[in-house]
């Protein structure tokens, strides 16, 4: 029997002891573990960016929905006050009582003026009409648009 340790001793090079054997258990038990929380946490997280993507591209195009919709009801109103037959000199005392009651029905709106290519006020709601009235800044292009 004697002769057989030496046989066996010889196979083992590196004596593990048992320390470093629970310490590689341990390590090979929580790696699996640990890959798996780091994967979720950064999937988690790219969902998380791209829901709230999806909700700032859902609010802004609600909002752009919104601007749109109110640009074109003061456009409309605006058109149909452009086309009224009392925008003459001497019936502008009807039209500045028609602009007030338009006014009116418009809360965002703070006054609305008629205004000369060249700058000079016609009628602004809330001045008296015949008053004196600031000349507005020219500005040559909007108004070869318009």
């Amino acid at each position: 029997m004697r002769g057989k340790l030496p046989e066996v001793r010889s196979l083992i090079r590196f004596p593990i002891s048992l320390r470093s054997q629970l310490l590689l258990l341990v390590l090979g038990t929580l790696a699996p573990v640990i890959i798996f929380a780091v994967a979720m946490i950064v999937r988690l997280g790219r969902e998380e960016r791209m829901t709230f993507e999806r909700g700032a591209t859902e609010r802004t195009r609600a909002l752009t929905t919104a601007v749109d919709a109110e640009l074109g009801s003061s456009i409309a109103t605006l058109e149909a006050l452009a086309t009224s037959p009392n925008l003459t000199d001497d019936e502008m005392a009807v039209f500045q009582e028609r602009s007030k009651r338009v006014l009116s029905s418009r809360r965002n709106w703070l006054t609305i003026n008629v205004t000369a290519p060249s700058g000079e006020q016609v009628m602004n709601t809330q001045l008296p009409l015949g008053g004196e009235l600031a000349t507005i800044p020219r500005d040559s292009q909007s108004f070869k648009q318009g």
